[in-house]
């Protein structure tokens, strides 16, 4: 897939992305983030499979503020911890020691409706309004 718009929804593995409301949600569990993690979490699915150095995640993710590399590591945990991932066997993000992380899992656009709107009814006409 392209990079994701982060204007608009899209999916890694079983999580939906909303940037817009920092939200991450699956079946039937909404997780609100923090803006920075969002950030973090749309860096990493612009380049889904790649390994995204820490300079690079400190320079989009931590622009204009001065902080080291283990910022980076405690907010891909903390990240992590709300996907559900674990060490052991990473299903979302990978860490590269020394390098910087990886996102593993597959991101796709998201087709789903947009939230708060259902499709119609089956057997369920559409009227034209004049």
């Amino acid at each position: 897939m392209t990079a994701p718009d982060s204007s608009r929804p899209f999916r890694i593995g079983d999580w939906r992305i909303d940037p817009v409301l920092d939200e991450i949600s699956r079946h039937d569990r909404r997780i609100k983030l923090e803006p920075r993690m969002m950030r973090l979490l749309c860096r990493l699915a612009e380049k889904p499979g790649e390994v995204v150095s820490l300079n690079e995640l400190l320079d989009h993710v931590w622009a204009g503020v001065v902080v080291s590399q283990s910022s980076v590591y405690q907010a891909v945990a903390n990240l992590r911890r709300q996907l559900g991932d674990t060490d052991e066997e990473p299903g979302y993000i990978a860490t590269i020691p020394r390098k910087g992380c990886r996102l593993i899992a597959v991101v796709t656009r998201d087709e789903s409706p947009a939230a708060g709107a259902s499709p119609p009814a089956a057997g369920t006409r559409l009227r034209r309004r004049n």
